[in-house]
């Protein structure tokens, strides 16, 4: 009579079914591909039969990615003085990725219009970790454009700005930032920047009454020379940083 076997009992070894591959007809033109049942077949090489042509958009993505991207690290460099670009004292974690973001936003321009511009950064929120929106609800700024300068109106009222559950929360701010110059050419580009004051948040009716009250943020534009222009909304306990995570950055305008 047979044993009974028990959980204790060790595995039968098992036999590995050794499978024979097949002669190949050409090792310079067959690859040898694995089925699910374990056994093998020869299949021609990709390009063998018929030449292999690459997509075009990714050929074009190909050809200008490194002037893409190094047009995106100087718009980068551009904006490191108006965010909070450090979180846990390592510097590019807050804001990492927006060269790929950018870089992809040049290669659009150059596959639409021929050539790099602005023109795909309009709307763009710059901060991945925070939309513009979840700060600042609805569109309330009004944007003038009069000879050569630039005017921002917000109109105030309570509760515009969102805490984002942060007890730590006492003010917010506004701020109009300006980009300027061909970001294809090297040292090209110049910032500049109209910084509102600190609005403290408070518990009783202080912008819902009459006449109405504006933020007004105005900058002077370059003469013939592209540009984007950014509005910037953040809270702030007392007057220092929040971080990465209460700063919404919004691309209003290019040209």
């Amino acid at each position: 009579m047979a044993k009974k076997r028990t959980p204790y009992d060790k595995p039968k070894p098992t036999r590995v079914k050794k499978i024979k591959m097949p002669p190949c007809p050409d090792p310079d033109l067959f690859i040898a591909v694995k089925r699910k049942d374990g056994t093998f077949f020869w299949r021609r090489k990709r390009g063998s039969v018929t030449e292999a042509v690459l997509n075009p958009v990714l050929a074009a993505v190909a050809k200008n990615k490194k002037s893409t991207m190094a047009a995106a690290a100087r718009v980068v460099q551009a904006l490191e003085p108006f965010i909070c670009n450090r979180y846990e004292d390592t510097k590019y974690a807050a804001y990492k990725r927006n060269d790929q973001r950018f870089s992809g936003l040049f290669t659009r321009s150059i596959l639409t219009n021929g050539k790099m511009d602005w023109s795909f950064f309009n709307g763009f929120d710059i901060n991945p970790n925070c939309p513009f929106e979840k700060i600042m609800p609805g569109n309330r700024h009004q944007l003038t454009m009069n000879k050569n300068t630039a005017t921002v109106m917000i109109p105030m009222s309570d509760n515009m700005v969102e805490k984002l559950r942060n007890r730590a929360t006492t003010h917010f701010y506004f701020e109009l930032i300006l980009i300027s110059g061909n970001p294809a050419k090297e040292n090209s580009l110049r910032s500049e920047n109209d910084k509102s004051d600190y609005y403290a948040f408070t518990p009783y009716v202080r912008f819902n009454v009459k006449p109405q009250q504006y933020c007004e943020l105005s900058i002077v534009m370059p003469e013939k020379k592209p540009y984007i222009l950014i509005l910037k909304v953040a809270t702030t306990e007392q007057h220092y940083y929040l971080g990465p995570n209460h700063e919404g950055l919004k691309v209003i305008a290019f040209g």
